[in-house]
C-alpha cells in the first residue's frame, strides 16, 4: 500500500528561491534535484510520479518533503555534514612516515621497504597498527621513492 498524497505549500520566498536555484548558477545535482522535487510536489504531482520523473526514490521524495516541513527550506536543500570514519594517518604520523623513509635503514638492511617502515612506526609506538598501501600513499604524496 503506497503512503497517502502529500502536498507542501511553498512560500513565495520559498518559490524564488527554488525558481532562481533551478534557472541560475552552477548546483550540485543533489540541490537541483531536490529543488525539482520541492517544485514539482507543490505544482501538484504525487511523490510516485516526481520520483519516476526525476528518477529518485520515493523514499527521497518523501525525506526532502518532510525536511521542508519540519526544518525549512535550507535545510531541504542541503545535506547535513557526515561524520565518517577519521583519518588514521594524522599529518604527524605521515610526517614520521618521511623521516624514517628518509633516515639510514636498521642495521643488516640495505633499504627501507615498505613492511620495514610499518613495522618501526609501531615499534616506536607512533601507530598502532598501519597498511603497506597507506605508507605507499604517503611515500608517493611526498614524492619519495624507496628505489
Amino acid at each position: 500500500m503506497s503512503k497517502p498524497y502529500k502536498k507542501i505549500k511553498l512560500t513565495d520566498n520559498d518559490a524564488v528561491v527554488i525558481h532562481n536555484t533551478l534557472k541560475k548558477g552552477v548546483h550540485s545535482s543533489r540541490t537541483i534535484i531536490r529543488c525539482q522535487i520541492l517544485r514539482d510536489n507543490a505544482q501538484g504531482k504525487h511523490a510516485q510520479d516526481i520520483a519516476t520523473d526525476l528518477g529518485v526514490c520515493v523514499a527521497r521524495v518523501y525525506q526532502t518533503l518532510n525536511r521542508y516541513e519540519k526544518e525549512g527550506l535550507n535545510a531541504a536543500l542541503t545535506e547535513k555534514p557526515r561524520s565518517g570514519q577519521p583519518r588514521k594517518v594524522t599529518p604527524e604520523i605521515e610526517a614520521h612516515i618521511t623521516a624514517i623513509a628518509c633516515s639510514a635503514p636498521i642495521q643488516g638492511r640495505g633499504r627501507w621497504t615498505l613492511k620495514l617502515i610499518a613495522e618501526q612506526l609501531v615499534k616506536l609506538e607512533y601507530i598502532d597498527s598501519i597498511s603497506e598501501d597507506a605508507i605507499a600513499s604517503v611515500l608517493k604524496k611526498a614524492t619519495l621513492n624507496l628505489g
